[in-house]
């Protein structure tokens, strides 16, 4: 019997170019779902066979799940080619890894080179976050305490407050900072330059006394012109009395608003006049202009070598590095030492990169300065490159995640240098997508994503693709219009809001009807790579959404349709209602004065007291707002049958009193224990869902207890931080979703 061939695909040249020429330097450029995790498997597979070790190829992936995923298709078509167990022994000790933990294992082998701790330990993105935490608290006292001095340039701090500049605003923008480090120039951020704020203060005085002056060849009072020049006397007028802070603030704040072509020629003495007078209205601009950025770079070289610095002595202290440590570090090390870059340019004789888009340019470097064929280069553009030692896969339309450090400029800047030494390859068949979507998905974005001419900051469209067993005629895409009743009630311009809550039920619909509808199938590969069909199970379908902002009304509505879902990676899950509740709890139990977040666990789900309960106890009863105050015997026997704040009180002094005993995760459940945290919120809608929250939390505690120097207030004032930025975190999966045969509906940003 023979075997029926597959299809040759579109792209089969191109496919096959990247498998087999192994001597060429090659950047495949692929969307999902064409298969390029296979094609790099399939090209180590080929250069094991012809001879290459697996100990000396390096491949790098994005997320450690990725690195797992890829030794493992390695070590199925390694048994499949049978190419002999010496291979298969090699796979274990293969570099396969993250640009993280790639780096981190060149700087363990070279630390004294590096500059660093030969024992140092890497911290996690939970623990810098609480590292940056502790050192912003005890730096930012410290600066307080001296903001009225000029000591350590604490009067940057003074400005800032006086400018409206929060402390929430500063922290985030040392959080920045120090993500960025490798981009700021120290020495340009710490040359004060030949001008100073007092500088411009001084000009801008002596220009509005000229636009005072001038003010005086204009005849008519009511001129727009002279009527802005008033504004600006009187301005000045109170600037006189005013501390230099002051000034400041009115010059970056409360500047007169007037147009730069403002006043009638009509009404002036001569045009002239008018021209000087508008004139020096955009010099007193210019003076706003270079205030504004006097005051940030004094910000930034105040918090450089300030917070920066206590950032980078406290990590010495510990002997950590964080995640941007190893990737700046490694990237010097190779820079300046070409000795140690030689060595590792022998160490690694193929280097294959995936999910290049997403590679910072700093990434980047350490990549091309290792394909190098000789230590030479100073530049990373200027890398002579070892034939056949680079491969490269990305999607330059999905460099997206510019917070990440993604630069899709720096993208096509790689792949010029990488063009001019070798291939650039597509593939554009997918394996995934039926024929009508495909259709669609090209007529519509072939419209949208156009490379502009004079620059390269987006990416042509690339089109793709189907499989000829994916061809349907079966329509895939489906757009929801609101009702003639719903388009009523909406109005003419309607308010996101209110679209939202129509949009909800009609997605929730839908979905209901796709996994009722008796007769559906969907297609899907079994363990064998062959297509089969089955009913669609919930876990099939995903639900898309801008942003998390209206996630509350999807959740009311899936829950009212029945709906099991999970919330994906989002920055959804110190929002939810039990994880806040908890941190408020932590924050109370850790500081009895601070009222705020008292109040915050008093009226959550733990407690439930209203409003009105809160009024009573503090104005009518005139009772103090302390779960410590009053502790004798009798106070405790009346408080026994005293009402939901009095025993509130109660199991809130006994836990603050016990917070010193255990460990944080074992806290944490005591307190859940202690007030029933978990059968409170099991009881409302998505329980499990919220149970399983709670947990995480346990573990997020878990994990902290480890780090050196944290305290109970550091894990609780972090988590409320985390909170407040709503940090990319996902939602725990519940052992509902993980139990349920048909999962859970994905809702994913």
């Amino acid at each position: 019997m023979s075997k029926t061939r597959a299809p040759k695909l579109p792209d089969a040249a191109a496919r096959d170019q990247i498998e087999t020429s192994l001597d060429r330097n090659v950047l495949v450029e692929a969307a999902a779902g064409t298969g390029k995790t296979t094609l790099m498997v399939k090209r180590i597979l080929n250069l094991v066979k012809q001879g290459q070790r697996l100990s000396r190829i390096a491949a790098i992936t994005f997320t450690e799940k990725a690195a797992g995923e890829l030794k493992m298709r390695l070590r199925e078509e390694i048994e499949r080619a049978k190419v002999g167990p010496a291979v298969l022994g090699e796979l274990e000790s293969a570099q396969c890894s993250t640009i993280h933990s790639f780096c981190a294992g060149i700087l363990h082998e070279r630390p004294v080179e590096a500059g660093v701790d030969p024992a140092f330990r890497v911290a996690d993105a939970l623990e810098t976050g609480l590292l940056l935490d502790e050192v912003w608290r005890d730096w930012i006292e410290v600066q307080m305490a001296e903001a009225d001095s000029d000591k350590n340039g604490a009067h940057a701090l003074m400005r800032a407050l006086r400018l409206d500049v929060t402390l929430d605003d500063l922290r985030k923008l040392a959080g920045r900072m120090v993500q960025l480090r490798d981009r700021i120039d120290r020495e340009r951020a710490g040359d004060a330059g030949s001008r100073s704020a007092a500088d411009v203060l001084k000009d801008f005085a002596a220009s509005v006394n000229k636009l005072v002056a001038l003010a005086k060849s204009c005849r008519e009072p009511s001129d727009a012109l002279r009527a802005g020049i008033g504004e600006f006397a009187q301005l000045l007028n109170d600037w006189k009395g005013r501390d230099a802070h002051q000034q400041e603030h009115a010059l970056l704040r409360d500047l007169p608003s007037v147009r730069k072509n403002a006043g009638n020629a009509k009404n002036w003495d001569t045009k002239a006049k008018l021209e000087d007078a508008r004139l020096e209205l955009r010099r007193i601009g210019a003076l706003q202009s270079e205030a504004g950025d006097l005051f940030v770079r004094d910000v930034l070289r105040w918090l450089l070598g300030g917070f920066g610095d206590a950032y980078e002595a406290e990590k010495r202290r510990r002997g950590v590095l964080d995640f941007e440590d190893l990737l700046v570090k490694t990237r010097d090390l190779l820079r300046h030492r070409l000795d140690v870059r030689g060595l590792f340019q022998r160490r690694f004789e193929r280097l294959l990169v995936d999910e290049f888009q997403d590679t910072d340019p700093v990434q980047a470097e350490i990549v091309f300065l290792l394909a190098e064929q000789e230590p030479k280069a100073k530049r990373w553009e200027d890398v002579k490159l070892a034939p056949g030692k680079l491969f490269i896969v990305g999607d330059p339309k999905q460099s997206i995640y510019r917070f990440r450090r993604a630069d899709i400029e720096f993208y096509e800047r790689a792949k010029l240098v990488l063009a001019g030494q070798g291939d650039v390859a597509r593939i554009e068949t997918s394996f995934r997508t039926a024929s009508t979507l495909i259709e669609w998905v090209n007529g519509t974005f072939s419209r949208l994503i156009q490379k502009p001419k004079d620059a390269d900051y987006q990416p042509d469209y690339s089109r793709l693709q189907w499989l000829e067993e994916r061809k349907t005629d079966a329509p895939r895409v489906v757009l929801l219009q609101p009702t003639a009743g719903e388009r009523a009630e909406l109005g003419e311009t309607p308010k996101v809001d209110a679209l939202r809550r129509a949009e909800a039920p009609a997605v929730a619909q839908t979905l209901r009807h796709l996994h009722d509808d008796k007769g559906r199938e969907v297609t899907f590969k079994d363990d064998t790579g062959a297509l089969c069909r089955r009913a669609p199970l919930w876990s099939d379908c995903a639900v898309l959404l801008r942003n998390y902002t209206a996630l509350d009304i999807y959740e009311r509505v899936f829950e009212a349709y029945g709906i099991p879902f999970l919330v994906e990676g989002g920055k959804d899950y110190f929002q939810r209602p039990e994880v806040r509740a908890v941190c408020a709890l932590l924050l109370a139990l850790d500081n009895p004065a601070d009222k705020v977040e008292l109040v915050s666990v008093l009226r959550s789900p733990l407690f439930g007291v209203s409003d009105d309960d809160l009024v009573a106890w503090t104005r009518i009863e005139q009772r103090p707002l302390d779960y410590l105050a009053g502790v004798g015997d009798d106070v405790r026997r009346r408080e026994d049958g005293d009402g939901t704040i009095a025993t509130a009180f109660r199991l809130l002094r006994e836990l603050h009193d016990e917070r010193n005993r255990y460990s944080y995760a074992a806290f944490l459940e005591r307190c859940y224990e202690r007030l029933k945290i978990p059968e409170r919120f099991l009881l409302r809608p998505q329980g499990e869902q919220r149970v399983a929250n709670l947990y995480k939390l346990v573990d997020t505690a878990r994990a902290v207890q480890q780090i050196e120097g944290m305290s109970l207030r550091g894990l609780a004032a972090h988590l409320k931080q985390v909170s407040r930025e709503r940090a990319e975190v996902g939602q725990s999966p519940t052992s509902e979703a993980r139990s349920n045969e048909e999962g859970a509906v994905s809702i994913v940003s």
